[in-house]
């Protein structure tokens, strides 16, 4: 479901094509990495999580590729699933920009809560 309501945004809202603007569940530096989009522009990898900001940590190997992909200039920023259902268009906005969007209840925590 959260990869389906990035690529609802990115192909009907912004009218972006597969294998033109991005990619979908691609394959990074030989297969050392994936992404489940890939932005041409600006070399941004985005990866959905299923879980709340802070609360699940992620696997050695997910930390591994992420520093991996950093090392060789790609932007990785990932969409949470509280960020993606509850403020779609200011969660991707930010990924769009390379910037990770503030979990929900860590923002309310914070005092900050972005539209």
């Amino acid at each position: 479901m959260l990869d389906y309501i990035v690529w609802e945004y990115l192909t009907a809202q912004k009218q972006w094509e597969n294998h033109y603007q991005f990619e979908f569940k691609y394959s990074l530096m030989g297969g050392q990495a994936k992404a489940d989009f890939f932005i041409h522009e600006n070399n941004l990898v985005w990866n959905t999580k299923g879980f709340l900001y802070g609360q699940m940590s992620d696997s050695p190997m997910t930390a591994l590729q992420e520093k991996l992909l950093q090392n060789n200039r790609f932007r990785v920023v990932r969409l949470y699933e509280d960020d993606l259902i509850y403020r779609t268009d200011y969660t991707i906005k930010q990924a769009l920009n390379g910037q990770q969007a503030l979990g929900k209840e860590t923002a309310s925590h914070t005092g900050f809560v972005a539209n």
